[in-house]
């Protein structure tokens, strides 16, 4: 019988996502096979909190609605004493264990270390409890040591009212790209006696939007939760709104509170310059209060908002968030020695005791008329309880019917997830959502990556393509013919003879394919990594707000980086409107420069310019170039400098090349420009700015482990990389979507250098052709081959294909050597024309190869050799 150790890694990997957090730690202990599989597999937790008062440390880590797991930690005699409990504050379920004598706090430090901090974990909210009191013994040391460097993946990093300097501490404590939003959390203590049915629960948010810290463009927000949402209170809070206005770096003030209406936004002007903003819906209400100079960017906000009820909406909120900060006020009695979270304002601080102990009380109250229902742990707010008793399990178990597992629709959903995660998208997946209601769903729900997607539309002709990975793609070509629109598809292949078509209804060719696009890929389950979109500026004016968008009923794509040809830039200002703003993160306009002889890109040039579509995310102008000698990098170098000077909108150029100069930051100052180049074992990378701009330029060039971009093979990701190093083949394989080339003036004749590059790649698939059908007939170690019956066969294979044998023999080193002359240019020509692309063109047509050769190189060069003759001359002149 096969046991875990028999399985593969894949099984084991589905496995491993339906393991709860402790489960999946101790897995990783059992063996190094096992560390990794449980490392490459990405796990949430959402939410931690981290405290250190008085000597004692708390790690809590929750797994869901009521699953939890608490670690406390404190000194004693023999050494550290941790008390354990899960998913319970039943203190008779709480089990010990003594580790030997430390710090406290660096021992609680390490432990969190241990379980969260890798790349692996996502944690949606972190909380930190470390009030000013302990921080008077705390330095920075101390907190950093344990951590050893490591840092946290977290989304959103909560800090207590009362533990403010933490927030020194965020660069360091976590990956800073990942934090969405820096919380201050408190919980207000009722300023009156109110009735047992509202004050146990938060009613009321009150809310101070901040400026980001210094250094950081992360969203900071103050959040006061409140019990009571009586008249005098919020009177009362409205007036701290107001005096806090007069700070300089609060942006507006926030109260929101469940007050269920559906009235349209109203603007209300109050003296001294303040203006409130009153929101309603069927949730709830929320006041933004705020300055005239921060009322554009508040109301942009607020605009965006369906619900600003925030975590006390139900029905909008998700489900652990809106159970955790409704339970917010129970921390009072479950642990009443973690209650730092508690702010009293300075008006009733004198009865913080008794509101306290009124708290405690009722809550008491509640839970013993919970216990006569047999419910012994105390129950949360908004959610049916799941049984807890060893009869209640039993009984529901019993009670349920397990069915027959003998088809598909009987498998249960746990199971079909992992089965949908190694199906291959276009073929499977979608096909699967056609199949029921139930398996639309599950699929629906699925998340799926998609590396590239590409779209054009061009003389009538529409392209949409789809990859799934390197050398594996869907590709559907649709085009007008007499009975309606001609749909050519391929899969994996550039074979014409693997080419399958069908006809579709007549109808626009533009409709049909965005209409496929937005079939296959809008929605939130799949993840675009980069989109490119190839519709030429030259073809006739597009409406686009009815041609393209109305297609896609408006539908949005969840797309990571958007890229347009560098002549499809009239169809950027649609940005915000094709793709969802959240995923967005980058603008590349793409272009290939063709005046080389290298059939991949040698160099990249690329200009990052501030884009009025982009959202504040960056744009990059990236032009490949398949030519990286000097005379055209001294081309760039002018033109760089022309644009720096007269277009404020350009950041910076790059010149990214792979080609290995470790060597520290160089800067170079010109007369109105400057230089910084970068280098190491990637290759080297030169950033030209204005001095203005430098600072700015510097601050993002010094975080660069490797600036050579999709040029390295070691830093990409595999797909990227080979993408962009095949761009050049386009025009072998599909040669009408030729449109990426990028000219730039006094560099050949763009036709000719495409004619070329056409033969050059011919020939070279021809080369890789042969090595396929070289590669299936060789052996791989399991069959001997004499010398003799291997030059028969490589003699063999050159007759095949029409050219002379060449005499092969074996020297002394065992290397095998060619005598006699190489084949003929004429022997490397294709027999089969579907796959050469000027097949028709030269079928009677006689090129000598050398002559032809020579005078094509002659041609091309000449236009580089004059513009460097050109340059020497003016730039003698210059100096």
């Amino acid at each position: 019988m096969r046991n875990w150790n028999h399985l593969p890694a894949e099984i084991k990997r589905h496995v491993v996502k339906k393991l709860d957090f402790m489960s999946r730690h101790s897995l990783k202990s059992t063996s190094h096979v096992d560390r990794l599989i449980v490392n490459s597999t990405c796990f949430k937790v959402p939410r931690v909190r981290f405290g250190y008062k008085q000597g004692k440390c708390l790690v809590m880590i929750y797994k869901g609605i009521e699953k939890f797991l608490r670690l406390e930690l404190s000194k004693c005699e023999e050494g550290i004493l941790v008390e354990r409990s899960e998913n319970t504050w039943d203190t008779q379920y709480i089990t010990t264990k003594i580790l030997p004598p430390s710090d406290v706090m660096k021992t609680g430090l390490t432990i969190l270390k241990n379980l969260l901090a890798h790349e692996s974990i996502i944690i949606e909210a972190m909380e930190w409890d470390i009030p000013q009191k302990s921080e008077a013994v705390i330095h920075e040391d101390l907190i950093l040591k344990p951590l050893a460097g490591s840092k946290f993946r977290i989304h959103d990093f909560v800090i207590l009212w009362d533990s403010k300097s933490i927030e020194s501490l965020i660069e360091k404590l976590c990956v800073v790209e990942e934090v969405k939003m820096i919380r201050f959390l408190a919980l207000g203590l009722p300023l009156s006696s109110l009735d047992v049915e509202n004050e146990l629960v938060p009613q009321l948010i009150y809310e101070l939007q901040k400026t980001p810290p210094s250094g950081l463009n992360i969203p900071c927000r103050h959040q006061l939760f409140h019990m009571d949402n009586s008249p005098p209170h919020l009177s009362h809070l409205e007036l701290r709104a107001n005096y806090f206005l007069s700070y300089v770096n609060i942006i507006a003030c926030h109260i929101r509170s469940v007050e269920p209406s559906n009235n349209e936004p109203e603007r209300i002007e109050i003296d001294g310059g303040e203006i409130d903003w009153v929101y309603t819906s069927e949730c709830g209400k929320w006041v933004a209060k705020t300055i005239a100079k921060n009322e554009e960017v508040v109301k942009r906000e607020l605009d965006a908002e369906k619900c600003g009820v925030d975590y006390l909406c139900e029905k909008c909120t998700d489900s652990f968030n809106y159970w955790y900060h409704q339970n917010l006020p129970r921390r009072i009695m479950q642990e009443p020695f973690w209650n730092d979270i508690l702010y009293t304002y300075p008006e009733i601080r004198d009865f913080e005791f008794w509101s306290i102990f009124n708290l405690r009380e009722k809550f008491l109250a509640e839970d013993e008329s919970w216990e006569m229902e047999d419910k012994k742990t105390s129950a949360s707010w908004g959610f049916r309880n799941t049984p807890t008793s060893k009869k209640q399990t039993e009984a529901v178990i019993q009670n349920s019917e397990i069915p027959n597992m003998f088809n598909w629709k009987n498998i249960p959903v746990f199971i079909v997830f992992p089965v949908l995660l190694s199906f291959v998208f276009h073929v499977v997946i979608h096909s699967m959502k056609s199949t029921s209601h139930v398996d639309r769903l599950i699929v629906n729900s699925t998340c799926f990556k998609v590396p590239r997607v590409r779209f054009g539309y061009k003389q009538g002709k529409c392209l949409v393509m789809i990859y799934t990975g390197i050398e594996k793609f869907l590709r559907l070509e649709l085009s007008k013919c007499k009975e309606g629109i001609l749909v050519e598809r391929s899969e994996n292949t550039w074979d014409p003879r693997d080419i399958t078509t069908k006809i579709l209804p007549p109808s626009d060719v533009l409709k049909t394919g965005l209409t496929i696009l937005k079939n296959l890929l809008a929605h939130e389950s799949i993840i675009i990594e980069a989109m490119e979109w190839d519709i030429p500026d030259e073809n006739p004016k597009i409406k686009y707000q009815q041609e393209i968008l109305a297609p896609l009923d408006y539908e949005k794509f969840r797309v990571r980086e958007m890229v347009f040809l560098w002549n499809t830039v009239a169809l950027e200002p649609l940005i915000p409107n094709l793709c969802v703003v959240d995923d967005f993160k980058l603008l590349r306009r793409l272009g290939l420069e063709i005046s080389g002889e290298s059939l991949v890109p040698v160099m990249i040039h690329d200009s990052q310019v501030e884009h009025p579509w982009t959202l504040g995310r960056p744009c990059y102008q990236s032009m490949f170039c398949l030519n990286g000698s000097m005379p055209i990098t001294l081309v760039m170098h002018f033109q760089d400098r022309d644009l720096l000077l007269s277009d404020p909108k350009t950041i910076a150029t790059f010149l990214r090349v792979a080609s290995p100069l470790p060597q520290k930051p160089d800067r170079q100052a010109h007369s109105d420009t400057i230089n910084w180049t970068y280098g190491n074992e990637c290759g080297y990378w030169t950033a030209k700015m204005i001095p203005a701009n430098e600072v700015k330029v510097k601050k993002m060039l010094d975080p660069e482990k490797c600036g050579v971009h999709y040029q390295c093979k070691n830093c990409t990701d595999p797909f990227t990389f080979w993408y962009h190093q095949n761009l050049a083949r386009r025009f072998h394989q599909e040669p009408f979507w030729g449109d990426i080339v990028w000219q730039i003036p006094g560099f050949g004749d763009v036709e000719m250098g495409i004619r070329n590059l056409k033969i050059e790649l011919a020939k070279d698939e021809k080369e890789k052709e042969k090595l396929k059908k070289w590669e299936k007939e060789k052996s791989w170690g399991f069959k001997e081959i004499s010398v003799e019956t291997l030059v028969e066969m490589i003699d063999k294979d050159v007759k095949d294909s029409g050219g002379p044998v060449k005499n092969v023999v074996k020297d002394s080193g065992g290397v095998f050597k060619e005598l006699g002359q190489e084949s003929e240019a004429s022997g490397d020509g294709y027999d089969d024309q579907n796959f050469d692309v000027d097949a028709e063109e030269t079928e009677n047509t006689t090129i000598p190869a050398p002559t032809s050769t020579f005078s094509l190189k002659v041609f091309f060069i000449l236009p580089i050799l004059l513009s460097f003759m050109f340059y020497l001359i003016i730039s003698h002149l210059y100096y």
